[in-house]
């Protein structure tokens, strides 16, 4: 955003909605030629691509471990069959659902409410789900102790009150 706005304010370019990587771009294009605009298309896509790859791993070995941990069917079944597992559903699920927003003309504002609505779904999952493996599965020494619990109780009422929530207004 910094360089956006070392690049363009002077420029005097206002970009429009979703035009921000290719107004920088075609400014670097008149400095460097058409390599440069290619070359900072080629890294900015990489800079948005790498966030999703980061969310897509983190969240497959955070819910491939609780799996593992927490069902008994977990115990029999490797941790990397669960991480791939959930790692291809969340590349499917996201490109489907990115077509779907697409299609039916979401806006960019659109697109950030659906994210925090569905990260306020997956909070109400796994804030109580940490706590039940803290408490299984942590020596007694580093388990969490009575603050720390009333904390995540609190924390897992709150998603769980913002998911139903929800759901009954979309439903009723």
């Amino acid at each position: 955003m910094f360089g956006s706005l070392c690049v363009l304010y002077p420029a005097g370019i206002v970009p429009q909605e979703g035009q921000l990587l290719w107004d920088e771009a075609l400014i670097l294009a008149d400095v460097l030629g058409p390599w440069g605009r290619t070359l900072f298309l080629l890294i900015g896509m990489a800079a948005l691509f790498s966030t999703q790859i980061v969310i897509v791993d983190g969240s497959a070995r955070a819910w491939s471990y609780i799996v593992q941990t927490v069902l008994r069917v977990g115990c029999a079944i490797p941790q990397g069959r669960f991480y791939l597992s959930i790692a291809l559903i969340y590349m499917v699920v996201g490109t489907l659902s990115t077509w779907a927003l697409d299609y039916f003309d979401v806006t960019d504002l659109g697109f950030l409410f659906n994210s925090a609505l569905l990260g306020g779904f997956t909070m109400a999952i796994y804030v109580p789900l940490m706590l039940v493996i803290n408490l299984k599965t942590l020596p007694r020494s580093a388990r969490p102790g009575p603050v720390n619990i009333a904390m995540m109780i609190v924390a897992s009422a709150v998603y769980g009150g913002f998911a139903l929530y929800t759901l009954w207004g979309a439903l009723f």
